[in-house]
């Protein structure tokens, strides 16, 4: 898989119709929440920049983390080095800039990283090969798993900046370390997108706190969150369009939930009231107590966030839907995946038929049909680079649903561009109004049918007086 190209389908939803129509209605404009079991890897090419030269990633939310104590300052000693707090002597470029010559000092256990990098059973094999050829790598890694490893924090008169010495892992233990050549790094926000790499396969980024007494490092964890990004919106610059996302235009915003607890839930959901999201996309489970349900009708309602949820993977049968979603399901746009004539030759499915596995309608407790819409539930794209196959085939109502959420971002980027205002509420029936619905397609699989973005543009610009504002 590896040496296949990037592929999102696009033409059943006539997303390739309406970019070429549209280019510049590509998402711009727009920011997608992706709230997954993690998230992205920053890394991948697809997640640099957006069509119009925007940071594609506004900040990453929730990451899984380790955090130094640095609260101990040092100062250099004859204008070369430093003591770092593992003992070892750290020479300090010349290059780095450090106005008030404070800098603070902390160190962590190898071991402590590598547990937590571990916990990806594809990382920990790539470890592996790297360490398990010979007995004598063996016990190299054992070694590493013993070293400290020093962590240095300064200010550069404008931000707080940071260097983890992982030189110490690339060779023999001495008494000293030369830090030049090693990566520096900020605060990973809106502004700065910094990361580097742990022995070569795990990227990191890192957060500094409580002015520069405590450093986060930070690490995703699984493929998930980037599957899902890369279908809603990567864009690839020198590459064949057929790779980007739906949108390549939008801006996204990461989020992790860290278990199905309300509270957890509550915190990502503010995030992106806080972040002025325009859509959120689910695919992912959880728990709807109900100050979550009370907190999706506030963004929904109050705030005009659209949000798209993965119907789920339960199907072939009848009310495999989650029942759960029965609470939220006029508020949320819940999204089947669909096998359609664009995808058929990859795998055998005839052509525009609901993915076996996509679950299925109605709602036991209202009768209430479940599934809004579908589309195309299957891609080819990158993976973190921890993981040997470097492409991932994927299907399921998890790539449909930020399919919808890419294809919604540039709909609401033609509507921003062109000064018309949107609710949930029209532009859930503007595209109910023109989705694709196969002859003989039964309504509690396929809703009201396959997306038809294009149309959907030009019947809101047509019907925008008769539909509703809120």
């Amino acid at each position: 898989m590896s040496s296949c190209k990037n592929y999102v389908p696009k033409e059943a939803t006539q997303q390739n119709l309406f970019l070429k129509k549209y280019p510049e209605y590509d998402g711009r404009g727009i920011k997608i929440a992706i709230i997954d079991s993690d998230v992205v890897d920053t890394s991948l090419p697809g997640f640099q920049k957006t069509s119009d030269g925007l940071p594609k990633i506004l900040e990453c939310f929730g990451k899984r983390e380790i955090t130094v104590d640095t609260s101990k300052i040092v100062e250099r000693i004859d204008k070369d080095f430093i003591i770092g707090l593992s003992g070892r002597k750290l020479i300090i470029p010349s290059k780095w800039k450090n106005v008030s010559d404070k800098w603070h000092v902390g160190s962590v256990r190898f071991e402590k990283l590598y547990n937590l990098i571990i916990e990806n059973g594809d990382l920990e094999m790539e470890f592996q090969k790297q360490f398990d050829k010979n007995s004598k790598s063996k016990e190299k890694l054992m070694s590493l798993k013993e070293r400290m490893i020093d962590c240095i924090v300064w200010n550069d008169g404008q931000k707080w900046q940071a260097c983890i010495d992982t030189s110490i892992l690339e060779e023999e233990e001495t008494l000293f370390s030369n830090l030049e050549g090693l990566k520096t790094l900020t605060n990973y926000d809106i502004n700065k997108h910094e990361y580097a790499y742990l022995l070569k396969k795990s990227v990191y980024c890192i957060n500094v706190l409580d002015d520069g007494k405590l450093l986060q490092i930070q690490y995703p964890h699984d493929e998930h969150a980037s599957i899902v990004s890369h279908i809603a919106a990567a864009y690839f610059p020198d590459k064949s369009p057929e790779g980007n996302g739906l949108a390549p235009g939008s801006q996204i915003l990461s989020i992790r939930w860290s278990s199905f607890v309300g509270d957890k839930v509550l915190k990502c959901l503010e995030k992106c009231i806080e972040n002025k999201v325009d859509i959120v996309n689910f695919s992912v489970t959880f728990y709807l107590a109900p100050p979550v349900v009370e907190k999706i009708n506030q963004m929904v309602d109050k705030h005009g966030i659209i949000i798209t949820q993965a119907a789920g993977n339960e199907g072939p049968l009848y009310f495999s839907i989650a029942e759960q979603n029965s609470t939220i399901s006029d508020k949320i746009f819940t999204i089947g995946s669909v096998c359609t004539a664009e995808t058929k030759t990859m795998i055998s499915y005839s052509e525009n038929a609901n993915s076996i596995n996509s679950s299925k309608g109605p709602f036991v407790s209202s009768g209430a049909r479940g599934v809004d819409f579908v589309a195309p539930g299957t891609a080819i794209t990158d993976r973190p680079k921890w993981y040997a196959e470097k492409k991932r085939w994927a299907t399921g109502t998890s790539l449909a649903a930020p399919n919808a959420a890419g294809l919604i971002a540039c709909l609401l980027s033609a509507l921003k561009a062109n000064g018309i205002p949107w609710s949930p509420a029209l532009i859930k029936m503007a595209l109910a109004n023109t989705a694709f619905l196969p002859n003989g397609a039964n309504k509690l699989e396929f809703g009201n049918g396959i997306i038809q973005i294009k149309k959907a543009f030009e019947f809101i610009k047509k019907h925008y007086n008769f539909l509703p504002k809120n």
